[in-house]
């Protein structure tokens, strides 16, 4: 049975630092993805996921198309993104481990 970070089975369901429950292999694969992307991209997809009436640039769309549906971005990658990307200070940081751990 494959694992990923923090030794918890892929299939089982985890609790992100925002609450939303997901299957860990979505968790997994989305990461894997976030953190293949160009600072830019990565901050370009965390405003549209923080305000959906945001546009990208043509750069960001083309390669977040597969992630944007009718203008907005799939509900599970923005529950990722809103959970693992911060930006402060001009800087983007991207959370390794977006799961909220237990207390």
């Amino acid at each position: 049975m494959p694992f990923y970070k923090g030794g918890r089975p892929m299939e089982e369901n985890v609790v992100l630092k925002n609450g939303v429950r997901m299957k860990g292999a979505i968790l997994l694969v989305t990461m894997m993805f976030l953190d293949m992307l160009k600072p830019g991209i990565l901050a370009e997809l965390a405003k549209k996921c923080h305000d959906p009436n945001y546009e990208l640039s043509s750069e960001a769309s083309q390669k977040l198309n597969d992630f944007i549906e009718d203008g907005r971005v799939h509900e599970h990658v923005r529950d990722i993104v809103l959970a693992a990307v911060t930006i402060e200070g001009g800087c983007i940081i991207l959370d390794q481990n977006p799961i909220l751990e237990p207390a």
